[in-house]
């Protein structure tokens, strides 16, 4: 009994020390971060330079866009949003994070511990995460096929867009959900584009489930990443990985992976991008390991950024009928049928371009930010010495909405994109607007995405006129973002014409 009791008091006592030891840790880590870290002087809360909590909550809850942009708003163009985290909307952080150097010809390399959670563990290193010679080889490599995609197969892009028309004839006696209809019909485009075959979304189960399965396998990998942050959460993910956020994860891991494997038993001689790599014999050849490792970022890069633009340039035209007759009269004023419909021509549109390029500005479709590491010992950003280790990263949606770079910044303003000597715009600061990156970390799929984007606007107007079926605005209220904004239902009308 005696020993029993001594026990159950060395075990009290072990216990309350751990925690009294916890908590000074604990209270002398909070004041390490407010007061005596390297970053203690960049401006931004108290709260969020003392612990990583508020921006963890604010990545699980879907809302850290806005809070970032709120921030930003309250404390300028740079600030520290967690105790080893910087967060900028200044231009010159363009140049200063993603410019080649002497040391880093491909700028600031991605951090690591947040793109890693994205990746199949039993693969290669992708695109995201590989160093400097495996990034260049990677990027050079598929900049070259998608290229060759966009130069020889323009036809697969108008046949899907003429095949979304087809769609949308079938059901325009009815209000139509333009969120559904895009986000399908861009992964069908982009699926073909990659792996080639007939369009297969709207036929096959197993595409279906896959399409659900990205948006799933992006926002679990955000908040799996952010959660990932604190070390007791890292130890219950290595001690029980098959969480549900996971398994959402892998179920689209696996079934990409299918897919590659799949095509490349096909052995069909189709320009996609699979059978491109595979055919190539010189230094633009891709092995089977580097398809699988890469096609979960390739396929979600193209199919969630795309289908998210085109969606918000159809409700932010909506939002403003002037906008949207003056597009919709170039647009028929050019083309007098849908066959005249082409790349070349789409891509000298004036008014067309304003308005593409204003809604990627007012309402870009990446909502978070993709950090960087500061590389050791450190560098100068926007004028101001940032420690080596440390998190950074550009928001997009901050900096495009800030009024200190331009005016009217909440506004769909197309016309200050217009060449004009007296315009009211032409003080803002362009150098702000990167909506696909800059230096050799830019987007490599900038090109089919803006050909896309043209295609199918060109394509809905031409053959429909278009009325929302409730305030445009309204649609844009409270939506969530995990890395891409979490569209709700975007339900219109469309009365069809015959061109």
């Amino acid at each position: 009994m005696n020993l029993g009791w001594k026990a159950s008091e060395a075990a009290y006592t072990a216990v309350t020390l751990a925690l009294v030891l916890l908590f000074t840790k604990l209270i002398l880590s909070v004041i390490y971060n407010i007061y005596l870290h390297p970053l203690r002087k960049y401006p931004g809360p108290r709260l969020s330079a003392a612990s990583k909590l508020p921006l963890i909550h604010a990545i699980y809850s879907g809302t850290r866009s806005r809070l970032v942009h709120n921030l930003h708003q309250r404390y300028g163009p740079v600030v520290r949003v967690a105790p080893n985290e910087l967060c900028y909307t200044d231009p010159r952080a363009w140049k200063d994070i993603h410019g080649a150097k002497e040391t880093r010809p491909h700028g600031m390399m991605r951090d690591v511990s947040f793109f890693r959670i994205f990746e199949d563990e039993t693969a290669i290193a992708s695109i995201v995460t590989a160093d400097e010679e495996e990034y260049a080889r990677l990027r050079g490599a598929y900049l070259h096929h998608l290229r060759s995609l966009l130069a020889t197969y323009e036809s697969l892009f108008t046949r899907h867009a003429d095949l979304l028309v087809e769609k949308l004839r079938a059901v325009a006696d009815k209000p139509v959900d333009m969120t559904a209809m895009f986000s399908i019909a861009i992964f069908d485009l982009i699926a073909q584009a990659c792996f080639g075959g007939p369009p297969q979304l709207s036929k096959d189960r197993t595409w279906m489930r896959w399409a659900e399965n990205q948006k799933n396998w992006i926002k679990g990998s955000v908040i799996l990443a952010g959660l990932s942050e604190l070390r007791l959460v890292r130890l219950v993910f290595a001690l029980v990985p098959s969480t549900f956020l996971d398994k959402q994860r892998r179920s689209y891991l696996d079934l990409t992976s299918q897919k590659i494997s799949q095509r490349v038993q096909s052995e069909k001689a189709e320009p996609d991008i699979v059978g491109l790599a595979l055919r190539s014999n010189d230094r633009f050849e891709l092995s089977e390991a580097d398809l699988k490792a890469n096609a979960p970022f390739i396929l979600s890069a193209g199919v969630e950024t795309t289908a998210s633009a085109l969606n918000n340039l159809v409700a932010l035209l909506l939002s403003r009928p002037d906008c949207l007759l003056r597009l919709t009269e170039e647009i028929r004023g050019t083309f007098a049928s849908t066959l005249s419909i082409d790349a070349g021509t789409v891509s000298r549109l004036t008014y067309l371009d304003a308005c593409v390029r204003e809604s990627l500005r007012v309402y870009s479709p990446v909502g978070g930010s993709l950090p960087r590491k500061v590389p050791p010992p450190g560098t100068t950003i926007a004028d101001r010495w940032v420690p080596g280790g440390t998190r950074v990263s550009i928001s997009l949606h901050s900096s495009f909405r800030s009024p200190a770079y331009f005016r009217s910044a909440d506004e769909f303003a197309p016309e200050r994109w217009l060449p004009c000597p007296n315009s009211p715009f032409s003080s803002d600061r362009k150098a702000a607007f990167q909506p696909f990156g800059s230096g050799r970390q830019s987007c490599i799929g900038q090109e089919l995405a803006n050909l896309t984007i043209r295609l199918y606007i060109c394509k809905l107007l031409l053959h429909f006129d278009i009325e929302p079926c409730s305030p445009p605005s309204e649609w844009f209220l409270d939506q969530k973002s995990w890395l891409i904004w979490e569209q709700p239902p975007q339900f219109v009308n469309l009365r069809q014409r015959n061109p």
